[in-house]
């Protein structure tokens, strides 16, 4: 059982950017293990491109915004990337913030859109953008008050995306009856991992921590991992179910998977790596 209480000898490879790491790196060295950094994405937002979208490049005081608000039954955000573009908005006309409800995905994006001061919905049972998808296509009231029905008017939902978010999210609500706009608000930009960082996490027992499908293409894409290949000698973790199907897709199996990138629920996800990397050397030990 002592096993399990430390990462003594593990080397974690984290691919997001290093400002998101402080805390769990923290915590894997307190454990005793090795923390090496290669972002593989990078976020770049499109300041004002919200409010560009609305204007449609002329000028508008609150009361028009507010109108064009008010077109949508709710605002739907399947990524915390996203709210940066609300912050925008919300900063000069602070009204706004309470005109719709707020579906999120994700424990990070309820988190964010709460101190934007929306009026955010969180189910439990949703960890993806297909999850909210579905939990949406069952409701029968959504809306800015929950005595409106909507059984005749399609439903009309405002979604702010990434430039590679899977647009069968939006897909699938409108052929289930909604009408969703899409505002692009951010880029993901690939970027190819460290040739030292590939090499450091090869050099003993590792695990590399995968935290978007994007990210996945980005290492795989990579001329280091081309050069050298995911090996079966090194562990994976995907945070989210989403993530773990762009590995099993891109043929990576023996996935571990942690449901969020919360703290906790990453570290014990690495426990359970560190212990599965005993129980092969002792099973390999027996066989001597």
């Amino acid at each position: 059982m002592a096993r399990t209480e430390n990462l003594s000898g593990l080397c974690v490879l984290l691919t997001r950017e290093p400002k998101d790491n402080q805390e769990l790196a923290k915590r894997i060295r307190s454990l005793g293990g090795a923390v090496v950094e290669s972002p593989l994405i990078q976020i770049v937002q499109r300041p004002g491109e919200l409010l560009r979208q609305i204007g449609r490049g002329r000028a508008l005081i609150e009361a028009e915004i507010g109108r064009w608000f008010e077109q949508f039954t709710g605002l739907v955000v399947t990524s915390a990337n996203a709210l940066d573009s609300l912050r925008d908005v919300f900063e000069r006309f602070p009204g706004l913030a309470a005109l719709l409800p707020c579906f999120v995905v994700g424990a990070r994006s309820a988190k964010e859109a709460q101190k934007l001061g929306l009026r955010v919905i969180h189910p439990p049972e949703v960890k993806t953008a297909h999850h909210l998808a579905v939990y949406l296509s069952e409701q029968r009231d959504i809306g800015p008050t929950s005595g409106m029905r909507f059984q005749e008017a399609p439903r009309r939902l405002l979604w702010l995306r990434g430039s590679l978010a899977d647009l069968s999210f939006k897909h699938y609500l409108e052929e289930t009856g909604f009408v969703v706009e899409d505002v692009v608000c951010y880029d993901t930009v690939a970027i190819e991992l460290s040739r030292l960082a590939w090499d450091e996490v090869r050099a003993g027992r590792g695990v590399v921590v995968f935290y978007s499908p994007s990210a996945v293409s980005a290492f795989l894409g990579s001329p280091v991992v081309q050069e050298h290949p995911l090996q079966g000698e090194l562990d994976v973790i995907a945070i989210g179910p989403t993530t773990a199907k762009a590995l099993s897709d891109a043929g990576v199996s023996g996935v571990f998977m942690a449901l969020e990138p919360r703290l906790e629920g990453v570290i014990d996800t690495l426990l359970k790596v560190h212990e599965k990397t005993y129980q092969r050397r002792d099973s390999s030990e027996s066989t001597r």
